[in-house]
């Protein structure tokens, strides 16, 4: 039986360390980031690769500073022939898959992961296209009522949807050894590698009702 840990890399936009509790913060609740950071281990000198999205999640993604990977500032592509942390856990024998918010250039660029379910902000993407299920006058990914707040339900709030696709997959994956779209590893025991995207708390601050 394959003893390799599965791993899960949860990345969020913008949130500042002062404003959670393992690093201080009593003004604000953040009970599950208080029991990771409980059963792990916090960094008090960690400094980004970049001011600017992208090229500091490119920098995460291949372990290279900006000037390495060539990704300086949003849209533009790592430089052709660069390898990413998927490669490598790829090679290494595991499942790789990708939920959420992505925020990588090239747009479309799947940097190695095996799955795939992002969080798109374009009108026919798989996320509009849930709400409009049930609602059918949705204009955007954000849309706000009178009050400010986010205009649906919970359930349709983007970092909910990002959430939910990384059960389904990590349900799946332990039930029945695929990804939801039934994408399987080459190796039947195979170990997972998940990463999973928010985009909050980066703007727009629109919480959903219930999150005041």
């Amino acid at each position: 039986m394959n003893n390799k840990r599965n791993v899960v890399l949860i990345l969020c936009d913008q949130m500042r360390p002062d404003f959670i509790g393992p690093y201080g913060a009593d003004f604000v609740k953040t009970p599950n980031l208080d029991a990771l950071a409980a059963n792990g281990v916090t960094f008090d000198n960690a400094i980004t690769a970049s001011t600017v999205c992208a090229p500091a999640r490119a920098s995460l993604m291949t372990g290279l500073h900006v000037s390495a990977h060539g990704a300086w500032t949003n849209d533009i592509p790592c430089k052709e022939g660069t390898e990413y942390i998927a490669d490598r856990m790829n090679a290494a024998g595991y499942m790789t898959a990708a939920v959420g918010e992505f925020d990588h250039a090239p747009k479309g660029n799947p940097i190695g992961f095996k799955y795939l379910n992002l969080m798109s902000q374009k009108p026919d993407g798989d996320y509009m296209n849930k709400i409009r299920e049930s609602y059918p006058d949705v204009k955007g990914w954000c849309d706000t009522d009178s009050t400010g707040r986010f205009k649906y339900p919970e359930e349709f709030y983007y970092d909910r949807w990002s959430c939910d696709r990384a059960t389904d997959f990590i349900d799946s994956y332990t039930k029945n050894g695929c990804a939801p779209d039934g994408t399987k590893p080459e190796n039947e025991d195979a170990p997972f590698m998940l990463y999973c995207g928010f985009i909050g708390p980066h703007m727009p601050w629109t919480p959903p009702h219930g999150w005041e």
